[in-house]
């Protein structure tokens, strides 16, 4: 994957100016975390990632994965098919084997984020849902369709992936991270 920097940033032991290109290996992922800054993350070594860079992400995610991380909270009060509210994420059922949809707020739960626009960059895949409190617990979802934007909230068509964690559904207002995964 090739990014284009828009600031100075040290990456795998290379100095980057604005304007300078930086091709992301296959092992590492870029992790968009909002409309124009990124961080490159090594996959073969979590611990070792760049610092906060800013650069262009690509439209598509192509190469390398590239995702987004979002912060919602689960709302488990309905599963109808309407705007979850601010910052909130919601399934289509109540038993996990049964979901077929995700309901998900404009608005992420710092309301720092417009899903809407980030998932056009991104264009997920794959979504995993993971309790911010437990990365252990975590739901991955496979992506089946075009999601639906409805104004305030989209409507993401999925099929269950895998699920770790002790039979992982969050109760209502549990904090959650939400990557949106492209490619890898």
């Amino acid at each position: 994957m090739r990014l284009k920097a828009r600031a100075n940033f040290l990456y795998d032991g290379i100095a980057y100016r604005p304007e300078d290109h930086l091709d992301v290996p296959e092992r590492d992922a870029v992790v968009l975390i909002s409309q124009d800054c990124a961080m490159i993350w090594n996959l073969e070594d979590p611990n070792q990632r760049s610092n906060m860079v800013t650069v262009q992400p690509p439209r598509q995610g192509q190469g390398a994965p590239f995702f987004v991380i979002l912060t919602y909270r689960a709302d488990t009060s309905t599963t109808a098919a309407n705007d979850p509210g601010t910052g909130l994420l919601r399934w289509n059922a109540t038993a996990i084997e049964d979901v077929t949809a995700l309901y998900i707020d404009r608005l992420t739960a710092d309301n720092n984020n417009d899903v809407t626009a980030m998932w056009a960059m991104v264009n997920p895949t794959k979504i995993i849902i993971q309790e911010a409190d437990l990365a252990l617990n975590q739901q991955v979802w496979i992506v089946t369709g075009p999601a639906q934007n409805r104004m305030d909230w989209i409507e993401v068509p999925v099929a269950p992936g895998t699920l770790k964690g002790d039979a992982f559904k969050p109760h209502n207002q549990t904090r959650l991270l939400v990557f949106l995964i492209t490619g890898g």
